[in-house]
């Protein structure tokens, strides 16, 4: 038979393994908790940011501050002798529609400074101009006058500010030009405000 002080030290000692016990329990809920809670943070932020990219996609794509085109003429075993605006009939590119493939006109929709290229093919020994116009006012030249039978494929680039609604084209001025390899092209693109 145990003694009325030794069931005391027992159940004292039992109650305080429970305490122990139940300390520890709520400890670990505790750190446990705080880790799901930190989890849960981390979880919430990463689907904010998540969304903000997502959102951040549909502003690239929807941006109109992209303004550029990229056309060629193609092939042709025809010399070209029409004095006046190349219509190029290739368009590989022309975000916000600014290129005309009907007249070969840019029409500038959103103001700004535009990086311009353009190239010129002439016909063999035969001097040619070919311009950048804008607005009806030539703003640069290719002058070529190729030796004999001979030909050099020619390119030229600007920096512009444009207006909106500014219009530009290349245009053949005098001579003949070659159109072998989609060689003759006219190209732009803004680059600021």
């Amino acid at each position: 038979m145990i003694s009325w002080g030794k069931k005391f030290l027992l159940v004292f000692i039992t109650i305080q393994c429970l305490a122990e016990v139940t300390a520890a329990v709520k400890h670990r809920a505790k750190v446990e908790g705080l880790m799901a809670q930190r989890l849960w943070d981390a979880l919430q932020q990463l689907e904010e940011k998540v969304e903000a990219l997502e959102h951040h996609g549909e502003e690239v794509v929807h941006d109109h501050h992209a303004v550029l085109f990229s056309v060629a003429l193609s092939d042709s075993d025809q010399a070209i002798v029409a004095v006046g605006p190349i219509v190029y009939d290739q368009v590989l590119l022309n975000e916000e529609g600014g290129y005309n493939s009907t007249t070969g006109v840019f029409t500038c929709p959103i103001p700004g400074v535009y990086y311009l290229a353009y190239t010129s093919l002439p016909q063999r020994g035969l001097e040619t101009s070919v311009s950048l116009v804008r607005n009806g006012a030539r703003l640069d030249t290719i002058y070529s006058g190729p030796a004999g039978d001979s030909t050099q494929l020619s390119a030229r680039s600007e920096l512009i500010r444009l207006q909106k609604a500014d219009r530009l084209w290349v245009e053949l001025e005098a001579g003949a030009l070659l159109s072998d390899r989609s060689s003759l092209k006219f190209q732009a693109f803004r680059i600021s405000d």
